[in-house]
């Protein structure tokens, strides 16, 4: 049962709202969304990160054998859809900024579904879930940018306190500690004790 994956089904009117409520949040993601995310957003490519990973993994390679190695890790979020808590995407949106009502309109959307059981041919009872986005929906994508916001926040302040410093690959481009594929996630540091516990911490 672990890997279950219910089918989603939504009437015209549901798929309607969805449609106007990802419509108006595409139009201000690129103002929240931080810009190492590559999927979803307008002007953003996805071959784009693919580039800039395959460039910090070259120069990683180069530092294998000095005193100031580095490493790569690649964070895969197992269902990542199905594990969203409601009250932490709740959460994250108030303090972004959005305004209590469409706070209290995404909840309703998200919330206000049940499931039910094939059995035979016939349905059986009905289930509320308590946590989850649909898979599929393209409103749901764009939520779980908000949620993924949520971790690139804790990693560029690790960077800022000098946690994970990141990787810099030549004296004028930026500091990289982080890179997103929407919910896959690389992250770059130093090869020490330090950085290592401080990697752990967001486990």
């Amino acid at each position: 049962m672990s890997d279950f994956r219910p089918i989603s089904l939504s009437n015209i009117v549901a798929k309607i709202i969805g449609r106007v409520m990802t419509n108006r949040l595409r139009l201000i993601l690129m103002h929240i969304i931080f810009e190492i995310q590559s999927a979803v957003l307008p002007g953003h490519i996805i071959s784009d990160n693919i580039l800039i990973a395959h460039e910090l993994l070259h120069h990683i390679s180069y530092k294998a054998n000095s005193k100031n190695s580095l490493i790569a890790l690649k964070l895969d979020m197992s269902k990542a859809y199905d594990q969203v808590e409601w009250s932490f995407l709740k959460a994250i949106m108030l303090k972004l900024g959005f305004c209590r009502t469409w706070v209290d309109w995404t909840m309703c959307f998200i919330s206000f579904v049940s499931c039910s059981f094939l059995i035979n041919g016939a349905p059986r009872g009905f289930v509320r879930p308590t946590r989850g986005i649909h898979q599929g929906d393209p409103f749901s994508s764009h939520l779980f940018l908000l949620c993924a916001e949520g971790l690139t926040c804790m990693l560029r302040d690790a960077e800022i306190k000098k946690g994970l410093t990141g990787i810099k690959i030549s004296r004028e481009s930026p500091k990289i500690n982080h890179i997103l594929f929407t919910d896959d996630t690389m992250i770059f540091c130093k090869a020490n004790k330090e950085e290592g516990n401080e990697v752990m911490r967001f486990g």
